[in-house]
């Protein structure tokens, strides 16, 4: 799974639970904590996002719950875009049939779920029904179930004692086979949305390498991150440290950013100095 940033998938695990940001004017949005014991202000001032809790303050990077509001944003955006499906006071609402696309759609009850009451529509062209759909459409278990297997697996924890610690703790008992598909399904939602994601820069960014050894096999392992945020740009491994590998390093970092040229050429040809040096030294 290319998706690997914890922040990312807690975010979604908050978002998930049905907590999202609510607006409080001024670009500014109050998000409850992934345990639920407490909110933080996520604020958006001259492009630059910023948050209360103690993650941002201490380590100055974008936290879960900017990560959070941001996806929230991006995913309100796009559902209105399509004209289908738009947020009114933090409920998703669906404003043309899902079935034939028209516009003349009225209330009718609700429909009692697994886990929870759902809005349905009837349509008075096609007269059919229909219940806006979510990520966890058709799921057998209990979304928070997911966003708890999900967190454990980001945590670290292997697939088999995520399936015994639900057993333990819970009294569920979910195959390991099962929590693999979870994790590959979401994983691809949380990948389109890193993918989305059109990162606030500043002009420096660091890159360094380091060996390491993969299957008995020393290799290098190039980062490079954005200075204020803490972005990660790009992660590449390559079996050398020439020269033309820190090149395309650069360049893969510069298409990751979408920076122009202009602000990656004095680093990069620093760096590429720096190597051209050390080989010539040997």
């Amino acid at each position: 799974m290319a998706t690997t940033q914890p922040r990312i998938m807690r975010a979604y695990a908050i978002l998930a639970k049905g907590d999202q940001p609510k607006p409080l004017g001024n670009d500014s949005y109050l998000v409850k904590s992934q345990s639920g014991n407490g909110s933080y202000i996520v604020s958006l001032a001259k492009g630059q996002w910023a948050c209360e809790c103690p993650d941002y303050k201490f380590r100055n990077v974008e936290c879960k719950h900017i990560n959070a509001t941001r996806y929230w944003l991006a995913l309100r955006k796009k559902m209105e875009k399509s004209s289908i499906f738009s947020f009114e006071e933090d409920v998703l609402e669906a404003k043309r049939c899902r079935f034939c696309g028209s516009p003349a759609i009225i209330k009718r009850g609700k429909r009692k779920c697994r886990f929870a009451f759902k809005q349905v529509y009837y349509c008075k062209d096609c007269r059919r029904k229909f219940v806006p759909e979510d990520a966890f459409q058709r799921m057998r278990y209990d979304p928070r179930v997911i966003t708890v297997t999900l967190d454990l697996y980001m945590k670290g924890c292997s697939l088999r004692k995520i399936s015994d610690h639900l057993d333990q703790f819970y009294g569920i008992k979910i195959n390991h086979t099962t929590i693999l598909r979870w994790v590959r399904k979401f994983g691809k939602l949380i990948e389109k949305y890193v993918d989305s994601l059109e990162p606030t820069l500043s002009e420096q960014w660091h890159t360094d390498e380091q060996m390491i050894k993969v299957k008995g096999k020393w290799m290098w392992l190039w980062n490079t991150i954005d200075r204020d945020t803490r972005y990660m740009l790009t992660s590449m491994i390559t079996e050398k440290r020439r020269v033309e590998d820190a090149r395309r390093v650069f360049q893969k970092a510069k298409l990751s950013g979408g920076q122009s040229l202009r602000q990656l050429l004095p680093m990069a040809c620093r760096r590429i100095t720096e190597l051209s040096i050390r080989s010539f030294s040997r």
